[in-house]
């Protein structure tokens, strides 16, 4: 979407509501859920070790 101005004419281009159209006529509504699982276990151990990075920082520099 982000580069769609330069290549494509101003009433081909697609907005939000037309990609989730095509992707429910395409795909289905379990389209819209393509890559949910990889993404939930990308972000838990993320978020994990953010927490505990900002905990063990907190206690190193006294902070309370």
């Amino acid at each position: 979407m982000q580069i769609q101005n330069l290549h494509i004419s101003a009433e081909r281009r697609m907005n939000i509501i037309r990609h989730f159209r095509a992707i429910i006529e395409k795909e289905g509504p379990r389209g819209l859920y393509r890559g949910l699982t990889p993404e939930i276990m990308k972000v838990i151990p993320m978020v994990g070790v953010m927490f505990t990075c900002y905990e063990h920082l907190k206690e190193m520099l006294e902070v309370s």
